[in-house]
């Protein structure tokens, strides 16, 4: 008897609660219908069927949706790694939670999100690659579960998910959030080595009354791990770093006064030296040539004027790296409205009443956008001092893409000012802002003379 009163009160209040249920214009199967359809879309990280699924909301909302689900805006690694991660989500509709809103026509029913523990998967600072990653993930056997609670609400017959439920997701999407840190081992970065560069010496390592030298090491490739270098001064350590994160294709070693070097007044001590570079695991990644830093004293007998006809220097132009297009051509040019103002084809010499400073690189085919900078040294040659100068604040910059003539395609980097003072002008060319100054493709210098053309 007692059983049968047990099986009563259970019948009974099933029964009252699809009563409750029918009274209140709620049909309980298809919220559950629409809650599994909706919790299966959150699984599968499907943006189209979850905002189907849900109440309408402003496109703004439902763009950002779709591209935090779809990955867009992830590099392919991440991605990657994201996507190992999704899949292990797992959802259970709890049936029995199912309760009538205290609202006309609105319901709500909890769903059990589980997926993979991936805080404690990939907590291993060694994991570097994302294939490494991938592996922990499918190999961890932990995992996490949270209960979401899911509005609808009936609209026009049809159950929906409320707008106000997306935010109890967030839990379940954390990871599609977080950073994930790569980088490449110490092998890797020995293999990535691609070649290193003496700063500020024209790569000659060649340094005369300076009060710093500094080795830029690139890479194939961007680095993404911790390195340290050591420099040596007459065969002897002088200085080791401390380590420090080389997120780019690009690494460099400066010393001087900063690094506590020792000096000789104001300048480097004269020495020979070398600076190496290891990983933070001290492996060895390379080895500089030997750099020669001297300290000349100046004598009080001065120093002739230059000819104001000629530059001191033959170097018109530098090309530092050819990678960015197939040049042809590297030159200073004249407008028709300059015309006579160049001294010589090709030379960076014009004559006083210049308008433009032209210099021009011509390519074969197409090319990317440049950055370039132009920077006005003054008109004493003898005065201008390249390691010291101030090239944080460029008397012009602008950026440049080629354009096609009837003779080709060129680069036209020019600078026109209000007007053109006699002296000396030097224009870096590099990819952007900031690898025109650590690593320019191209640098020239011009002279405008102090006289007017014949």
């Amino acid at each position: 008897m007692v059983r049968a009163k047990k099986i009563s009160v259970v019948l009974l209040s099933f029964a009252l609660m699809t009563s409750l249920a029918a009274c209140s214009g709620v049909n309980r199967e298809d919220v559950l219908k629409r809650a599994e359809t909706f919790s299966k879309a959150v699984a599968n990280l499907d943006p189209t069927k979850l905002l189907k699924s849900v109440e309408k909301i402003d496109s703004d909302k439902a763009d950002k949706i779709e591209d935090k689900l779809s990955m867009t805006a992830m590099d392919y690694d991440e991605a990657k790694v994201k996507k190992t991660i999704a899949d292990t989500i797992e959802y259970k509709v709890i049936e029995d939670s199912f309760e009538t809103g205290k609202k006309d026509k609105t319901a709500t029913v909890d769903v059990e999100f589980t997926l993979v523990d991936y805080e404690s998967a990939l907590k291993d600072d060694g994991l570097k690659k994302s294939e490494d990653m991938v592996d922990a993930i499918k190999d961890c056997t932990q995992s996490k579960t949270w209960l979401v609670s899911l509005e609808l609400v009936q609209d026009d017959e049809k159950w929906l998910v409320t707008e106000d439920t997306l935010p109890n997701l967030a839990p379940v999407y954390k990871f599609l959030d977080g950073d994930i840190k790569f980088g490449n081992t110490s092998s890797d970065a020995v293999m990535m080595v691609d070649y290193t560069k003496w700063y500020m010496s024209n790569n000659t390592g060649i340094y005369d009354n300076v009060d710093k030298i500094e080795l830029d090491l690139y890479f194939t490739g961007d680095l993404g791990m911790d390195l340290y270098y050591v420099v040596n001064k007459d065969g002897a350590e002088v200085y080791r770093s401390s380590s420090f994160n080389v997120p780019s294709y690009f690494a460099e070693a400066p010393y001087g006064k900063d690094q506590n070097a020792k000096m000789d007044g104001e300048y480097l001590a004269a020495g020979s030296y070398t600076i190496s570079f290891y990983s933070a695991d001290d492996d060895a990644l390379i080895t500089s040539n030997t750099a020669t830093v001297t300290v000349t004293r100046a004598t009080p007998t001065p120093t002739p004027a230059p000819s104001p006809d000629y530059p001191t220097t033959t170097a018109y132009y530098n090309v530092y790296n050819t990678t960015f297009a197939d040049i042809k051509e590297l030159k200073w040019y004249q407008y028709d409205s300059d015309k006579g103002q160049l001294k010589e084809e090709g030379k960076g010499i014009y004559y006083k009443g210049v308008k433009t400073l032209a210099f021009s690189i011509q390519i074969e085919g197409d090319g990317p956008e440049l950055y370039y900078a132009y920077f006005y040294l003054g008109d004493d040659i003898n005065a201008i001092d390249f390691s010291s100068f101030d090239f944080a604040n460029p008397d012009y910059t602008n950026t440049v893409s080629p354009k096609t003539y009837n003779d080709g395609s060129f680069y036209d980097i020019d600078y026109k000012p209000d007007k053109v003072k006699p002296g000396y002008y030097y224009v870096i060319v590099g990819s952007d802002k900031t690898m025109a100054y650590l690593s320019p493709y191209v640098a020239a210098m011009c002279e405008v003379l102090d006289k007017k053309a014949p």
